[in-house]
């Protein structure tokens, strides 16, 4: 549906403006993914933990509100 998925984009946009160290994405099958920028070099255990701290956080903040978007008739 271009409407609905026009208005997810334009959301998944704007808060990528807001949220900081991640990123939400778009892959090729279409599926939203919640990604963090980090560089890989010399990422130790606590970085890394601290990553999907942020991913879990993100996640339980904005997946119910993005997952309505998807759903709701346009």
């Amino acid at each position: 549906e271009p409407r609905r998925a026009s208005a997810l984009y334009e959301r998944l946009l704007q808060l990528n403006h807001q949220i900081l160290m991640a990123r939400f994405c778009i892959d090729d099958d279409l599926d939203v993914i919640l990604a963090v920028d980090h560089p890989l070099q010399d990422l130790d255990a606590s970085e890394l933990q601290a990553a999907l701290e942020l991913l879990e956080h993100y996640c339980l903040v904005h997946v119910e509100a993005l997952e309505s978007m998807a759903r709701a008739p346009a």
